[in-house]
């Protein structure tokens, strides 16, 4: 029951971030949105090793970088098919 709130709570937040990323792409453009979350998740990704590795925080914590991660990935969707179909 407990996963399941969180990956609600993860789904929610990268709906929210999709929005967002969309509206920050008519600012700065979407090849910034795009690789500014591309370079987050892959960040966050690289916290998620060292948690589970034991180096950083608890293994119980790993859900926070990871879910992070997940997050950042999905708001690259808002900009992915508009730039791509621009290439």
């Amino acid at each position: 029951a407990d996963a399941s709130k969180v990956m609600l709570g993860i789904s929610i937040a990268g709906l929210l971030s999709r929005f967002t990323t969309g509206l920050l792409a008519d600012k700065i453009g979407r090849r910034a949105c795009g690789a500014g979350a591309a370079i987050g998740a892959g960040a966050f990704l690289v916290l998620a090793a060292l948690v589970a590795q034991g180096t950083l925080l608890t293994r119980e914590m790993f859900w926070l970088p990871f879910g992070a991660a997940l997050v950042l990935a999905d708001s690259s969707f808002a900009v992915l098919a508009l730039y791509t179909s621009e290439l």
